[in-house]
């Protein structure tokens, strides 16, 4: 769940960024009268770390798979353990 709120920050982030960095894209888009030039950028830029943050910290979830070693009676093997 935490991976999908990140992507939304993320891409929120970024589309922050492209109405600050292209204008004709800041006219088309209604922004209220407080979110503009620095202050866009800046909540911009926090949405998009923020974002990454929760997308890099729940990416971590799989841990390190345990090899499994063959056990051996004579030529065959009869089992398989952790190791």
């Amino acid at each position: 769940m935490n991976k999908i709120i990140g992507y939304i920050l993320a891409m929120l982030g970024l589309l922050g960024i492209v109405i600050y960095t292209i204008p004709e894209v800041a006219d088309f888009a209604a922004l209220p009268a407080q979110l503009t030039g620095t202050t866009l950028l800046i909540v911009s830029i926090v949405l998009l770390v923020v974002g990454i943050f929760f997308i890099k910290r729940s990416g971590g979830k799989r841990g390190k798979q345990e090899t499994e070693v063959p056990i051996y009676k004579g030529k065959n093997v009869v089992g398989y353990r952790r190791h």
